[in-house]
């Protein structure tokens, strides 16, 4: 999720950037290690489109980890009630754990 919000704040820095540039200069996008000559506003465009992969992905990585942690929540209480239920069960959980 730190790496999504990283991207994307990179990815709005840079269009912020670019605003300032000239339409007449001349703007590369890489790809690996290599630059291409390309469009500005097609780089602006693709980097618009990035930020919002990242914002849409991250959101859903935020639901899932929000649904996730309120599973382990119910199933921490479930466990707590069984072991509450039977004192015996958690003795013998216990003296395995010795």
């Amino acid at each position: 999720m730190a790496v999504l919000a990283n991207n994307g704040r990179r990815a709005a820095l840079t269009v912020e950037q670019l605003g300032t540039v000239p339409h007449t200069a001349r703007t590369y996008r890489t790809v690996g290690r290599a630059y291409f000559l390309a469009p500005r506003a097609e780089i602006v465009d693709n980097l618009n489109e990035k930020q919002v992969s990242y914002s849409n992905e991250l959101d859903r990585l935020t639901k899932s980890k929000a649904a996730l942690e309120k599973g382990l929540k119910g199933v921490e209480g479930e466990l707590r009630e069984l072991l509450q239920s039977s004192p015996a069960l958690a003795q013998q959980l216990m003296s395995r754990s010795s």
